[in-house]
């Protein structure tokens, strides 16, 4: 490819002949050689161009060796007149520049609008763009799987407070079922079932003494009066129709008769 090709120095102000180009010109790229320096390795070089109306152009260049090449555009030449180019070299924070070369640029039948601009500059804004455009996206899609867990919040809250009230109609069913049957209990005429039931009373209402409980879990509790008691030793005979449910008790010759009065404390005492 054909390219223009200059020596250029950064120890002498050196300027060969001028640079020239037509407006708008961008397929021929300009070599510059460095000839009184050796290119620092690992270096970088951008180029730097301002037109006549002041407008700048930041571009890179590309090292080889001790020459860097310069691709140039339309915007480095869009304005005729003398146009300044100057090169920069920098490796961390050193920095090394050339003397100002000067691009003739005649002026072209087409018309070229001038603007300023770096692509470095345009680089990072499509680099932020893209970040920002990652962001968003991930957001967007935190958002939707937090929507998303709220409404499986909503429905596991509905169903708990569904289960809440149905666990409540429950009790309250309960609760009336057993208010129903103490009813049905406390208005019984069955006269056997009471005198059962307040004699299992009597027997259990005794008070015993820490002697007696000893006693009883030794195996040695007599009983000592006749009244009989929860506590009163059977015989094995007995304890095996228990077992069996062949056990009948022989009633007192003169069971003692109840008053309606000691039914009725007997139920609400059973029911406290």
């Amino acid at each position: 490819m054909k390219a223009i090709e200059r020596d250029i120095y950064v120890l002498d102000d050196r300027i060969e002949d001028q640079i020239k180009y037509v407006q708008g010109t961008n397929v021929v790229p300009i070599i510059f050689h460095v000839r009184d320096y050796n290119i620092m390795a690992e270096a970088k070089a951008t180029v730097i161009v301002r037109k006549p109306s002041g407008h700048e152009i930041h571009g890179e260049a590309i090292i080889s060796g001790n020459d860097i090449t310069v691709n140039v555009t339309s915007q480095m030449t869009a304005e005729p007149g003398i146009t300044k180019m100057q090169l920069r070299l920098t490796k961390g924070e050193e920095e090394l520049f050339t003397y100002v070369q000067i691009l003739e640029v005649k002026k072209s039948l087409v018309h070229i609008d001038s603007e300023s601009g770096s692509p470095f500059l345009d680089k990072y804004i499509e680099e932020i763009n893209a970040i920002i455009t990652v962001a968003l996206n991930d957001a967007t899609e935190k958002g939707n799987y937090a929507k998303s867990m709220g409404d499986y919040a909503k429905e596991q809250g509905d169903y708990a407070k569904e289960k809440g009230e149905y666990a409540y109609a429950e009790t309250l069913r309960i609760q009336k079922a057993f208010e129903s049957w103490v009813k049905t209990l406390e208005g019984t005429v069955n006269g056997e079932l009471l005198l059962e039931i307040k004699k299992l009373l009597d027997d259990m209402y005794r008070i015993a003494t820490d002697t007696d409980i000893d006693k009883i879990i030794d195996g040695t509790y007599v009983d000592e009066d006749e009244q009989g008691s929860i506590f009163e030793a059977a015989t094995n005979e007995d304890i095996d129709h228990i077992i069996s449910g062949e056990y009948t008790d022989v009633p007192e010759e003169n069971p003692d008769e109840l008053t309606d009065e000691e039914i009725q404390e007997m139920v609400d005492n059973a029911f406290k």
